[in-house]
């Protein structure tokens, strides 16, 4: 496993923290690595911002 994969898994299970695991499986699931950055990045931001319902 690379530095890269180590930090994907991360963020993404930062990111979907608190979900169901539906929603964590749907990450993988994005083709392309930049549309799961930009999401994962909006997600974050918007938990560090306010404190958003998990439904």
């Amino acid at each position: 496993m690379t530095a890269f994969d180590m930090t994907f898994d991360r963020k993404i299970e930062t990111a979907s923290e608190g979900l169901t695991p539906y929603y964590c499986k749907r990450f993988y699931k994005i083709p392309l690595v930049e549309n799961f950055v930009t999401l994962a990045k909006y997600i974050l931001s918007m938990r560090s911002e306010i404190n958003p319902s998990d439904n």
